[in-house]
């Protein structure tokens, strides 16, 4: 077997495939799954912004009677098809992308630029078996780093719900680190896309122990259709727009990612009273906080966390204490959550 390493411009690419030198054999299809337009407006958007994107593996074959060459999509069929498809303006970008409404004939030229010259980087499979090519996939996955829950969750979904969490993990990572809830390193194994995800789970069904399976059936339960997007949007980014106003707290122990949850939910729960939250804390609705009270409060917390010895009264904060730490059960989630909620408030306790 030979494996000749490529670059080819989308240009060439589709140029191809509509001349079928290049085709797709759906005997090599890993998922019958359809990419929704979601899914396919994030790709493209990838494309004309240059980012990168895995190789494409092709199985070229040549025909020795008619000495026709054929090439055969092994891996990246749902890629190569949406390409195609928005090379031939079969469908406009969806989504909060910069060219969300628009066509490929419909993009400006620079952007239209962008789109045909991105180098695809293509493997082909000369003179290989189809043993040959399936030991590549087996002997290159297990090189590969396990993937981890949240990363098999955004493997197998490609629904309403992975898209929603997609484009708010790319709205706050960078606050997120900034802020100290995540490293680079968590981020790049989408631990903020698994929180974020548990956070909303959380304001549909009440706080609970972390459950894998609970995330995975959020996947599922929103496949088709989020209606509560607009909604979610709104009471998140109007919590980090106050969480963000108090610095003082920023890269402490109160938002190791633990603690940011109880954190996070109170403030959403005192913007926008939650009837699921209202069985852990009654609340009044708030239209905003008195920055001084809370950080004040939010500082006792902290100092509490940090150094223990400092507070006179250390009785009244044992409870938080224990709960603080990095537990996911019910019962420590519920007395973090109690706790910061009151640190919203004019007095702790």
């Amino acid at each position: 077997m030979q494996v000749i390493i490529t670059n080819m411009t989308i240009s060439e690419y589709c140029q191809q495939m509509k001349e079928k030198k290049i085709i797709v054999n759906h005997n090599y299809q890993r998922s019958g799954k359809i990419w929704p337009p979601a899914a396919k407006s994030y790709f493209i958007d990838t494309l004309i912004l240059g980012f990168p994107i895995p190789k494409l593996y092709i199985y070229q074959v040549t025909d020795l009677k008619t000495r026709k060459t054929t090439k055969e999509i092994v891996d990246g069929q749902q890629r190569s098809t949406t390409i195609l498809s928005f090379y031939n303006d079969e469908f406009k970008i969806s989504g909060n992308s910069q060219f969300r409404g628009r066509k490929f004939s419909q993009l400006e030229e620079e952007d239209q630029s962008k789109f045909l010259n991105y180098q695809l980087g293509i493997d082909s499979f000369v003179n290989a078996t189809p043993d040959e090519i399936r030991q590549t996939f087996k002997r290159m996955n297990s090189y590969t780093v396990p993937l981890n829950a949240q990363e098999k969750r955004y493997a197998i979904s490609q629904g309403s719900f992975k898209w929603f969490i997609t484009e708010l993990s790319n709205r706050y990572a960078e606050t997120l680190k900034s802020i100290g809830v995540f490293s680079e390193k968590e981020l790049s194994r989408m631990d903020d896309a698994e929180f974020l995800s548990d956070i909303i789970s959380t304001l549909f069904y009440g706080i609970e122990r972390f459950s894998n399976s609970g995330l995975d059936k959020l996947y599922r339960e929103y496949e088709d259709d989020f209606p509560n997007s607009v909604e979610i949007n709104q009471q998140i980014d109007n919590a980090f727009y106050w969480i963000l106003k108090w610095k003082e707290i920023h890269r402490t122990a109160i938002v190791k990612s633990y603690n940011f949850y109880a954190l996070l939910l109170s403030v959403i729960h005192h913007l926008y009273p939650n009837p699921k939250l209202m069985e852990v804390r009654s609340v009044e609705k708030k239209h905003g906080f008195t920055d001084d009270i809370v950080l004040f409060n939010l500082s006792q917390l902290s100092e509490v966390l940090e150094n223990k010895n400092s507070i006179e009264d250390k009785s009244k904060y044992s409870d938080f204490v224990k709960a603080a730490s990095a537990t996911t059960t019910k019962g420590h989630r519920e007395i973090r959550f109690k706790y910061f909620c009151q640190a919203l408030e004019p007095q702790i306790v």
